[in-house]
């Protein structure tokens, strides 16, 4: 395939990428008023990668139709010094003669190509568009999580600790029952999570899609950071107290011969989240590594079939009790989180990712460079501890 149809091509896979991230964001700003911050930014770094592309296949056309027009072959340093000796003949003789005691054989630039030597013919090599790289993390779990704004950096809640519930029937003539509740006041801390790259102005100015680059390839870098404070963050610095640190601990409510199966471990979290005094919570996601995944999803009987062929053939999902089996790299080997995400937690905004470019800082005057950073700023209210469940298959014994 040549160039421009590799280009061509390229041009409309992105527009079918554009199309759907343009979906994706009208139904963001349908369903909660406006768009998230990463479908903006995906938006904004399609758009600008189809401009880039366009740009290319243009000068590709340009340069297609410049070559059309000139179909006589450009000399190599080979070819114009060979002419050159050609034209001195006369001149070498006389030397050889011994007529002439010295001789200077001019070869005129203007008759070389641009990287030929005399040892060789270098042929220019065509250029891949974009930058390529490892796939990013294809979901995140921001968005399995209840998101609003927040102008403060500190989030308070409060929060029932404890009931006692005395309802019961009444003697006549004896008291009530008497309940009694503990509320808490709590609060969650916003913090900020940034990092920062240095580019030289040259890579700025001459390579156009590096600014699209930049804007695709770090937020997803921050936003494994997010997935990673959320789950894991142990609260102190700047880390936020992630769902690993008050989630419950497996507790067993199912019958004892009934987990023998990574499935069944998840299928008593999504009880143990609904009974045992928790809070009636409807657990609506069950969050595992990818490699635990697979291995539930090629799960074999005693007759060596697969338990779900639908999924291994790639036509259906995983699902526990009706609940979403989801791989996530996040979560690390033999671990899992399942619960209630749209009870259990919410996640408070500051400011959402933000991309600056900075020329001053540090040195980058004298060396000529731009800093570019990256940052966000959220909370995240843990409100309802006990909608999680988080910990290891091998507690339960299943490996």
């Amino acid at each position: 395939m040549e160039l421009k149809e590799l280009v061509e091509e390229k041009i409309g896979n992105l527009s079918e990428q554009l199309d759907q991230a343009q979906e994706k964001r009208a139904e963001e700003i349908k369903n909660i008023g406006e768009a998230h911050e990463e479908t903006k930014n995906m938006v904004q770094s399609i758009e600008e990668s189809i401009k880039m592309q366009k740009e290319r296949l243009d000068g590709l056309e340009k340069t297609q139709n410049r070559i059309d027009g000139n179909t006589s072959k450009p000399k190599t340093f080979k070819d114009s010094l060979s002419d050159a000796f050609e034209e001195s003949k006369d001149d070498l003789r006389a030397m050889a003669n011994g007529k002439m005691k010295s001789l200077n054989i001019e070869v005129k630039a203007g008759d070389m190509t641009t990287g030929n030597t005399y040892t060789g013919e270098v042929i220019e090599a065509d250029r891949l568009s974009g930058v390529y790289f490892d796939p990013d993390r294809p979901s995140h779990v921001r968005q399995f999580i209840p998101q609003i704004p927040t102008t403060s950096d500190t989030i308070r809640y409060v929060q029932e600790t404890a009931y006692d519930d005395g309802t019961a029937g009444q003697v006549e003539g004896q008291s009530k029952g008497q309940s009694d509740f503990d509320l808490t006041a709590k609060t969650a801390d916003v913090k900020t999570r940034a990092a920062f790259m240095r580019l030289s102005r040259q890579m700025l100015d001459d390579t156009s899609f590096l600014t699209g680059y930049i804007n695709q390839r770090a937020p997803k870098k921050l936003f494994i950071d997010e997935d990673n404070q959320i789950l894991y963050g142990d609260g102190t610095g700047e880390n936020v107290e992630g769902i690993a640190e008050v989630a419950q601990s497996y507790s067993q409510v199912l019958d004892s011969g009934t987990i023998v199966h990574k499935l069944d471990v998840l299928g008593n979290a999504i009880a143990q989240a609904r009974a045992g005094g928790n809070g009636e919570y409807m657990a609506n996601l069950a969050l595992i590594n990818p490699v635990d995944w697979y291995n539930i999803a090629f799960a074999k009987d005693g007759n060596n079939r697969y338990l779900y062929p639908e999924v291994v053939s790639g036509g259906g999902s995983l699902t526990v009790a009706g609940v979403r089996i989801v791989p996530n790299t996040a979560v690390q080997d033999d671990e899992y989180f399942v619960g209630d995400f749209n009870m259990g937690a919410t996640m408070a905004l500051r400011e959402g990712v933000n991309i600056g470019f900075f020329e001053q800082d540090a040195d980058n005057v004298t060396t000529n460079q731009v800093t570019v950073r990256i940052e966000e700023r959220y909370g995240l209210p843990i409100h309802n501890p006990s909608a999680f469940i988080h910990d290891r298959f091998a507690a339960a014994g299943v490996s």
